[in-house]
């Protein structure tokens, strides 16, 4: 078998041929000649980034026959004129290069590995340490180049980058990259080959999935993922490669050093394109999710499911408001809400403090009742008056006001909101929900008003109510909504009371309406209203503070 794989055959032969290290081999090559060698060395790193190279290479210096002593140009391999001790060290046969403590004269130790942290401290001590750091991705494609035009291979730029890159900072990893790419390909080789034969994403699979993150497109990343898997690529290597370009796009967002971005896939200008498709905590959190992913992937009973799950779930985080904008609409809210409120009290005679409000709210509180509320009328208005200051009201006013809402609930029964509502209904009755339609039609009113659903009942239907509040029933109900609607939506339940309502006769009914009224108070508040609104929320409770009337 004459055959040598690349990793053996461009093994470096000096010093100078170490890629990546510099420090390391200028401080031995020093050492030698100014007379200055340790009598044991210890070399640690990463795999393949010249530990064993560079051992081999200091003991043959310390070796070679044809000099004096100690030199730092032994013999090469390919020399012919090689001596013995050289040969021997290359073809790993030397029986002089062994093991340490106090060694006898002409001894020296070295010793390599990828896990420094398990050598005992008691030999850290009595060596000096050398820490061989990652290969960068350009010197390791400078090699790869080199190698490429020595045997006569025919490889784009871009195709010796993607091995280059593959081998995340490993020469030796690289070159076993490349020999497996010539494998595959033969002398003639494309990008195309490199991706095939390694299971490396290329940078026009990264953009597609990226351009349909941006563009909420779950069917364009799922067709990716599906030709990534018809491919037979690694989808944990895949999960990888799309970590590493998301780490790519927020450098490139937050520094404009090329440096950080060497072993990129996509050229500066796509990365910058991109880029700008987000915003830095859009990144920073798909970054942090994508690697929950990865971790699944490890142990995943189907990878592929994990793997279209997460991506898919990164979608659904762009809709994700930070905190910061959350307080700026809160923010603007208080002030709007401020400036609304404070208006119509103003006008109030000073005898009656709630006079015109309390007229807004009746007729607003009739056109509620009837369905017909409107949607961009002020929250002073549509709720200014608390359920604890109701006059007490006369046969004349009850009369006309039911005949408004009589009337007005007529003109609804025809409208475009009534089939809106009996929409609902039919979705509710295909998801075998009849429970949650026999308790719409036990409503008072049921109206689609201002991105919520407005369900309003009697007092003595409370407990359809306490059966609508319940999360899985408040859930139900939101995604009826939006198979009506085609957004999202609200629910807000209301129960109010009667006018002729009969006084509590005993301490629970007592109780009951207190709790009844509180209730009441709270959902005409217009600031309640509208955080009811802003956040899609229900109230669940409401409790009096202890001082407050």
């Amino acid at each position: 078998m004459t055959y040598q794989v690349i990793a053996r055959k461009w093994r470096p032969q000096t010093f100078d041929e170490v890629t990546g290290q510099e420090p390391i081999t200028r401080t031995l090559r020093n050492a030698i000649e100014h007379g200055r060698l340790h009598h044991a060395y210890l070399f640690s790193g990463a795999r393949g980034v010249g530990k064993t190279t560079t051992a081999r290479l200091l003991a043959k210096a310390l070796n070679c026959h044809k000099a004096k002593g100690p030199t730092p140009t032994p013999c090469r391999t390919d020399d012919p004129n090689a001596c013995p001790s050289c040969s021997e060290i290359t073809e790993s046969r030397s029986i002089d290069v062994r093991a340490l403590e106090e060694p006898p004269p002409g001894f020296v130790f070295i010793m390599a590995t990828t896990e420094r942290h398990k050598v005992p401290e008691t030999i850290l001590s009595r060596t000096q340490q050398f820490e061989f750091r990652t290969i960068a991705t350009a010197k390791i494609l400078d090699r790869l180049k080199l190698i490429a035009e020595v045997e006569k291979l025919s490889i784009p730029d871009d195709a010796l980058r993607e091995i280059a890159r593959a081998g995340e900072g490993s020469m030796r990893d690289a070159q076993s990259a490349l020999d497996q790419v010539i494998s595959f390909a033969g002398p003639k080789i494309k990008k195309e080959d490199v991706e095939m034969a390694l299971g490396v994403a290329g940078a026009d699979i990264l953009s597609r999935i990226i351009d349909g993150i941006a563009a909420a497109q779950p069917a364009e990343a799922l067709a990716v993922i599906d030709e990534i898997v018809m491919r037979g690529h690694d989808l944990r290597n895949f999960c990888r490669d799309l970590l590493a370009h998301l780490r790519d796009l927020l450098v490139t967002k937050v520094s404009a050093s090329e440096e950080l971005l060497e072993s990129a896939v996509c050229d500066p200008q796509e990365l910058k394109r991109q880029a700008a498709l987000f915003s830095e905590s859009d990144l920073v959190r798909f970054f942090h999710s994508l690697a929950e992913t990865e971790t699944k992937l490890r142990t995943a009973a189907h990878p592929r499911y994990q793997l279209e799950i997460g991506v898919v779930k990164l979608m659904e985080m762009r809709r994700v408001e930070t905190i910061g904008e959350i307080l700026e609409r809160l923010s603007a809210l208080e002030a709007g809400l401020t400036g609304e409120h404070s208006s119509p009290q103003t006008k109030a005679p000073a005898g009656s403090p709630g006079g015109p409000a309390l007229s807004s709210g009746r007729r607003s509180s009739g056109e509620t009742s009837s369905g017909s509320r409107a949607a961009g009328g002020s929250f002073a208005g549509t709720a200014a008056q608390p359920a604890l200051e109701k006059p007490p009201a006369t046969k004349e006013a009850v009369e006309p006001s039911l005949s408004r809402d009589v009337a007005a609930g007529n003109q609804a029964t025809s409208s475009p909101a009534s089939s809106d509502i009996e929409q609902l209904k039919t979705i509710l009755e295909r998801k075998r929900k009849m429970f949650l339609v026999t308790v719409l039609e036990a409503a008072r009113q049921t109206v689609f008003q201002d991105g919520e659903l407005y369900i309003e009942f009697a007092t003595d239907a409370r407990h359809f109510r306490d059966t609508l509040t319940k999360t899985e029933n408040i859930k139900i109900l939101r995604d009826a909504c939006q198979e009506v609607t085609g957004k999202e939506m609200g629910v807000r339940i209301v129960v109010k009371d009667s006018e002729a309502e009969a006084p509590p006769s005993t301490k629970e009914d007592e109780e009951r309406m207190e709790k009844q009224r509180l209730r009441e108070t709270a959902e005409n508040s217009p600031i309640v209203q509208q955080m009811l609104k802003t956040f899609r929320g229900e109230i669940v409770d409401v409790r009096r503070i202890d001082g407050e009337q």
